[in-house]
């Protein structure tokens, strides 16, 4: 590897910052954003016009991809919720009306219990929301159960557009984080380069050129990191190469970073 290639300078510090948030980063460029629309200075005024779109596409992905988890999670709920109830009243009810008119040691009782409650209590939702689709099913062949059937179809139409729903959402999901990926990149390439042109418009006044960053955040990214816990899904994919270069750079080099006393 030549040498050059590990030159702190040549390394872009807002990836490395945010490998493991995608918060931080709407932080970062939303909080940069606001600090150049303040610049009367006629150069920061065309760099913060060229910024926006950036900007704007990354805080709308990043909100469209939260909305999706919020959705999910909330229709998670929902059908464990249906389910639960199934376990804790519904089966015992539905199991009552039918002995009042199939008797439990029946051949016919068993047809529509093939594994008693088994599959209504265990396994995989995909499996349970099936147990009580089939039962509806089945009960169709029982007119004088045709008030329970109608009781078991209703639930089990409720669960499936909900399963739908959720698994409709789940694919939205996957697709709002991988635009996300992408605008992540977009987004700290844009910095990058922000943060090179301002050190060109004010080469002497190094101060100036960090108050349009939040650097708190960047200068020491590990110890930041502890105000952006995010959940499990929040997180970027694995760290690629470059980046794993980049944050290796950035912690051998981290007391070349100009001291605050420097600044004035």
């Amino acid at each position: 590897m030549s040498s050059y290639t590990n030159w702190v300078h040549t390394h872009n510090p807002f990836k490395s910052a945010t490998t493991n948030s995608f918060q931080k980063l709407y932080v970062l460029v939303t909080d940069h954003e606001a600090k150049l629309s303040m610049s009367a200075h006629p150069s920061v005024v065309g760099l913060h016009q060229s910024f926006v779109p950036v900007m704007t596409r990354f805080t709308t992905a990043y909100r469209t991809w939260k909305n999706t988890i919020a959705f999910g999670k909330t229709a998670t709920l929902e059908i464990d919720n249906l389910l639960e109830e199934v376990i804790q009243s519904r089966i015992e009810k539905w199991e009552a009306m039918i002995r009042v008119e199939i008797p439990s040691n029946n051949a016919l009782y068993q047809s529509l219990f093939p594994e008693g409650r088994k599959s209504f209590n265990r396994g995989k939702k995909d499996i349970r929301i099936s147990s009580i689709i089939g039962l509806a099913k089945r009960l169709e062949s029982f007119p004088q159960l045709s008030t329970l059937q109608t009781e078991v179809e209703t639930l089990a139409d409720q669960l499936r557009e909900k399963r739908a729903d959720q698994q409709k959402n789940e694919s939205s999901r996957r697709e709002s984080l991988r635009l996300l990926h992408e605008l992540r990149e977009e987004t700290c390439d844009a910095l990058f380069s922000n943060l090179g042109y301002l050190i060109g418009l004010f080469p002497a006044n190094p101060r100036t050129v960090m108050n349009f960053f939040q650097m708190e955040l960047v200068r020491n990214p590990r110890t930041a990191n502890t105000q952006f816990i995010d959940e499990e899904e929040d997180l970027p994919p694995p760290i690629l190469e470059e980046e794993r270069n980049d944050e290796s750079v950035m912690r051998e080099t981290q007391e070349t970073i100009v001291p605050e006393e420097c600044l004035d």
